[in-house]
């Protein structure tokens, strides 16, 4: 019973320990799942945040590459529009550097403009009379026919400048110009007296024209040009209001001219008038009016009553709206180059933003996937916490199914050792008297056994008295026999 009690007691204290340990591994576990299951939601909150990024990205990523492809089109649309208008710009400024559709001592002179100004001012020489007037298209007919070869006219700064172009032109051959100087006093020259060395015919043009400027611009020339005042006179003829029944308006106000030049355009186009029709001037004409008149076809009659008029071949003609289309050229090469530019930045940032967009996404591709891995892990640590859970506790079920049956045993064998230790007493108690009566037993035996050792002596006394008999009566029979 001992023995038993005492393995019953050891397995129970196994058990017990091993119940224990199994509770703290329950416990471990039970945090360890709760930890697992903290960062499984977070890690799915994390993948469905992820994926509404994904989303919202992936919608930014297809607008930005349809924004992408409308700019490269846009992009490419612009500049073959400012290919095809700077190259027509281009074409216009090669032309207009040619001087082609002057007249040939024009482009000589603009050609040669350095030598003829090589010890003078650098802008001696400011150009041609087409450069400075900005006329609207529907009057471009009627300017040109107004300043016919003027509209070829060679601004200069001064006189002087003219004498000296005029000398050049005389000394190479290279053919006849009207000059414009910028600044005069007068709009009426009077001329010196010829010197036989100078013609005395007026200075003309290649087409024919007669130009205002003074022969005593010959280089041969020395003497000096004297002029009379009379800008309030001219002032105030081009300020007098024109109106009237077909009468347009005075070409001075109508037409613009840049900046520094506006005197030099009044005093070539403050006494024109434009009509609308050839008729309208021949009536003018016909009731005094003495200003000349240009209709919008180009038909003019001059204040001496001579009408000019036909289709349009003459030098210089669409000159005017040459300049003009190069100006707008220009104008629409510098929008043209803004919209590009502007076009090419938006471009630019849109590659950059989906470009930023596409390695946000592969960014979030690779932490979506880096998730998934860790939502498996953390999910097979979920399943392998939940399976050793069960186990756990299914052995501590074990574990207390085995200690209840343990105790119930260890109940049985100390009610047992109860019941033994009860025989024990009452075997001990019997045991006591059974020696008490084993030596009484013993007592009554030592006294049988004295009173045996007694008789045995007595006993063998007797038998060998009886032995001495017997001897005694062989030799008292031997003797009787030997007697007989």
């Amino acid at each position: 019973i001992i023995i038993t009690r005492k393995r019953v007691k050891q397995s129970l204290e196994r058990v017990m320990t091993e119940t224990e340990q199994h509770r703290d591994r329950v416990k471990e576990l039970e945090r360890e799942g709760r930890k697992v299951n903290d960062a499984l939601a977070e890690l799915r909150q994390t993948r469905m945040d992820l994926g509404s990024q994904n989303e919202h990205f992936a919608a930014r990523r297809d607008l930005l590459t349809d924004e992408v492809s409308r700019g490269e089109a846009e992009v490419e649309t612009l500049r073959t529009e400012l290919h095809r208008r700077r190259s027509r710009l281009t074409s216009l400024l090669e032309i207009q550097e040619r001087y082609e559709g002057f007249q040939r001592g024009t482009r000589a002179v603009m050609q040669g403009a350095t030598s003829i100004t090589a010890s003078g001012a650098p802008d001696a020489i400011r150009g041609v009379v087409a450069d400075v007037v900005r006329a609207p298209e529907q009057l471009e007919v009627a300017v040109e026919a107004a300043l016919g070869d003027r509209l070829g006219g060679v601004l200069v700064s001064e006189p002087q400048v003219g004498l000296a172009a005029i000398g050049y032109l005389k000394s190479g051959g290279g053919g006849r110009s009207a000059f414009v100087p910028i600044e005069t006093r007068s709009a009426v020259p009077q001329i010196v007296p010829p010197t036989p060395s100078s013609p005395s015919r007026g200075f003309e043009g290649e087409g024919g024209a007669s130009s205002w400027m003074s022969p005593a611009w010959d280089e041969g020339a020395r003497g000096k040009i004297e002029v009379e005042d009379r800008t309030q006179l001219v002032s105030a003829s081009l300020a007098a209001p024109v109106a009237g029944e077909g009468i347009l308006g005075r070409m001075a106000d109508m037409v613009t001219f840049a900046d520094g030049y506006e005197g030099v355009g009044k005093r070539l186009l403050g006494r024109t008038v434009v009509v609308d029709q050839l008729e309208r001037a021949l009536e003018l004409h016909a009731q005094g009016v003495t200003d000349r008149l240009v209709t919008l076809d180009g038909d003019m009659i001059d204040e001496d009553g001579v009408v000019a008029g036909g289709s349009r071949d003459a030098q210089g003609a669409g000159v005017l709206a040459q300049k003009r289309e190069m100006r707008d050229l220009e104008e629409i090469v510098g929008k043209l180059e803004h919209d590009l530019s502007e076009a090419m930045a938006r471009l630019v940032t849109a590659k950059t933003e989906l470009k930023q967009v596409v390695k946000a996404l592969e960014g979030l591709r690779t932490q979506v996937h880096e998730g998934e891995v860790a939502i498996m892990g953390h999910e097979k640590d979920e399943t392998r916490v939940r399976g050793e859970l069960e186990r756990h506790r299914d052995r501590l079920g074990q574990l207390g199914n085995e200690q209840l049956e343990l105790e119930h045993r260890l109940r049985a064998i100390e009610l047992d050792e109860t019941t033994a230790r009860d025989r024990k007493q009452h075997a001990i108690d019997r045991m006591a008297e059974l020696e008490r009566d084993q030596l009484d037993l013993i007592s009554a035996v030592a006294s049988f056994r004295d009173r045996l050792d007694e008789l045995s002596a007595a006993l063998t006394e007797a038998r060998v008295r009886a032995a001495q008999l017997g001897e005694k009566r062989a030799a008292a029979e031997s003797s009787a026999l030997r007697l007989q």
